[in-house]
């Protein structure tokens, strides 16, 4: 089943979570902040930010890279799988 479009005025963003307007973060964010940041860059709702530390920034990246990666295969996955439905009616 396909999903339905919701249109987004602003991003929902936890207190804890990192403001996506800013231009920068603070550094030393916790395994929680890196994930939500994580989540707002891999969906296009904030840039990367560049005051983090090397550790960081790498982590973040490589989160980051997870999440678009797990996005592709679900939408290459549900592609298929209405392919296969539409074949079998």
């Amino acid at each position: 089943m396909p999903r339905k479009f919701r249109p987004q005025t602003s991003p929902t963003v936890a207190p804890e979570a990192p403001n996506p307007e800013s231009a920068a973060a603070p550094s030393g964010l916790t395994a929680e902040q890196l994930a939500r940041w994580a989540e707002l860059i891999a969906g296009g709702e904030a840039h990367f930010p560049g005051s983090l530390g090397r550790d960081q920034q790498r982590h973040l990246l490589e989160l980051v890279r997870q999440r678009r990666r797990s996005r592709l295969v679900q939408f290459i996955a549900r592609a298929i799988a209405q392919e296969i439905w539409r074949t079998h009616e």
